[in-house]
Parts: structure tokens; sequence; C-alpha cells
């Protein structure tokens, strides 16, 4: 990681601890979360490059991490539509569904995402479906957008 002084433009490289970290980085909040395609996640301080937690889900291929700062909650999105839930203080496992789509790509678009947004979480898969589900009844069917 390449961390810079936004008053002097000063480059100084940091090293996370335990080696290099691969895959798509989300920054927000002081935290730095990386996903890899075999669902690992892991919070990093961008300043130190220090491991906060590491924590494994079975979604494979998630996309970028988006983190909900009012609830303190990681979401992650598959391809076929699975999301899951992480404490972001802890990085436990909170919850997660089952495929809500086939998943399928289209025209080259390969990746997933979930964003919070006023209590619900908006969720777009490849195939084009894109769907709202209530965080606090994750089990409930979705809503079609």
């Amino acid at each position: 990681m390449l961390l810079l002084d936004p008053a002097t433009g000063a480059r100084e490289r940091v090293e996370p601890a335990g080696g290099g970290l691969r895959g798509a980085g989300t920054l927000r909040e002081g935290t730095l979360w990386f996903t890899t395609p075999d669902g690992a996640v892991t919070a990093v301080s961008p300043r130190t490059g220090s491991v906060r937690w590491r924590t494994r889900t079975t979604l494979e291929q998630p996309g970028p991490a988006a983190p909900d700062p009012r609830t303190h909650t990681l979401y992650l999105a598959r391809p076929a539509g699975r999301v899951a839930a992480l404490d972001t203080r802890e990085g436990t496992l909170l919850w997660e569904t089952h495929p809500r789509s086939e998943g399928a790509a289209l025209a080259g678009v390969t990746g997933s995402a979930v964003l919070p947004h006023e209590g619900t979480l908006v969720v777009t898969t490849p195939d084009g479906t894109v769907f709202g589900m209530d965080p606090g009844h994750p089990g409930r069917e979705p809503v079609p957008g």
C-alpha cells in the first residue's frame, strides 16, 4: 500500500501485516476492506497496514465490500445474488442469504454490487437483476428493481 500525505504529497510505502493483500479494496470510515474471490474479507488500517480482522464467508467471487457506518455492518454480494453481512468492528459473520438470480454475466459484466441506502440494500448482479432487501430480515423475499 502507498500512504500519501495530503498536505505535502510525500509518499510512504506501508506493508500490510501478514503479507500482501489482493482483491477488491474499499476505503471508508478509516478502514480498508479487501475481498478475495474465495470469499475472504480482511479489514486493514490504511495508516499502518495492520490487519484488524480477517473473516471467511461462503460467497464466491464477492464484489467490493459496502460498509454501512450507521449500523457497523459490511455487506458483500456475489454474482448469483447471495448477500452476506459482517460486523465491521470484529468481522463476525452476521448472516448470508440464498441465491437470488442466475448470476450469468451479460456483455462482459462480471461483478456484483450491494449498496446500503436508507435502510435498504440495493443489490445488482451481472445478469441484470436488481433487487432491494431489508437487512433486518434477510430471509424475506427481495423486492425486484
